[in-house]
């Protein structure tokens, strides 16, 4: 079965480009999904505007790392449910796809079953020059990609996206590169439909990135904002537009007004917007914190006064390797 992954850093519109594609390249298909959130909930899978797609949710972890197994586990009931005419992988925004490739090319049954014919990584054109330099794995996605979707170029200048387009062109000589805005690409551009098998084995990847960096070792942090039914709005926005850069990923649902809202900040970025389709009731009033350093201090900071708000610290500290990491650690 052809496997396509969807890649991208924290917050960078790989669900937003998984809904455009199934509404085009993949409409009519037969899709089979599997969804990778950092935190210890979903919230991911209940943003994707499902037409009923079989759906693999994995959680509290990454599936290059310690959810391995249970990416094996998983993949292998999801395909005695088929048959299906491609499965579409989105991974975690801090997932390294030397290590998922790896572990997808590793000769597990499961694995056997399928075949990787193409990687897409979503880019925030902002955000990826900081980015870059603070993790190499964002490095890594780009290199593993077949095609590259720069997306919010409304948000920068010509020079600075000009900048971005180079330093992705000097990173994978080879991948398609689409600059969009909100992940808006024309159908068919991506190359999905056409199925056709990748050049390189998935098991035969190679890092290129500095050896100082391929065991590089970032901890991870998720928490979640849990609000009492019913919160402010206008409050909320303030409140969160407080938080510090350091927490790179912010995204959850809450209710005010009578409806059901969708929550979601990815670096200055933010977008309270109402929520589409059914957001399972223990979701609503939930927001999931993720960020590269303890995140307790500065969550209680701004919502510790607040009436019937709780911060829970969800993972002990995930550390993230970035290359051939060990599956027993």
């Amino acid at each position: 079965v052809p496997l396509t992954i969807l890649s991208g850093f924290l917050g960078v519109g790989k669900t937003t480009l998984l809904n455009r594609l199934l509404a085009s390249d993949l409409k009519g298909l037969r899709v089979a999904l599997i969804v990778n959130d950092f935190g210890k909930i979903v919230v991911d899978g209940s943003l994707i505007r499902s037409r009923g797609e079989t759906m693999l949710q994995l959680k509290n972890g990454c599936i290059c790392c310690s959810l391995q197994q249970n990416l094996a586990e998983g993949m292998a009931e999801l395909l005695q449910t088929g048959p299906f005419d491609r499965i579409v992988m989105e991974t975690s925004g801090v997932t390294s796809l030397a290590n998922l490739l790896d572990v997808l090319g590793s000769g597990l049954p499961a694995f056997k079953q399928i075949r990787v014919d193409q990687v897409v990584t979503v880019v925030d054109a902002e955000r990826f020059e900081v980015m870059r330099n603070a993790f190499a794995f964002v490095v890594d996605q780009v290199k593993h990609a077949d095609a590259v979707v720069l997306n919010r170029c409304d948000r920068v200048s010509e020079a600075d996206r000009a900048k971005v387009r180079r330093s992705l062109e000097n990173l994978n000589t080879a991948a398609l590169i689409v600059e969009t805005n909100f992940c808006a690409v024309e159908p068919g551009l991506l190359g999905i439909q056409s199925g056709s098998a990748r050049e390189v084995p998935a098991s035969k990847h190679e890092t290129t990135l500095p050896a100082d960096q391929r065991h590089e070792a970032i901890t991870w942090y998720t928490s979640r904002i849990v609000l009492s039914s019913g919160v402010n709005l206008k409050e909320l926005r303030t409140a969160l537009a407080q938080l510090p850069e350091t927490i790179q990923r912010l995204k959850g649902f809450c209710q005010a007004d009578g409806q059901i809202w969708s929550v979601q900040k990815a670096g200055e970025v933010l977008e309270v917007e109402p929520a589409d389709g059914d957001i399972p009731g223990e979701l609503v009033g939930q927001i999931v914190a993720i960020g590269s350093a303890p995140l307790q201090a500065l969550l209680t900071e701004v919502f510790g006064s607040w009436d019937g708000v709780a911060i829970i610290e969800d993972t002990t500290a995930h550390t993230h390797h970035g290359h051939h990491h060990d599956p027993s650690t």
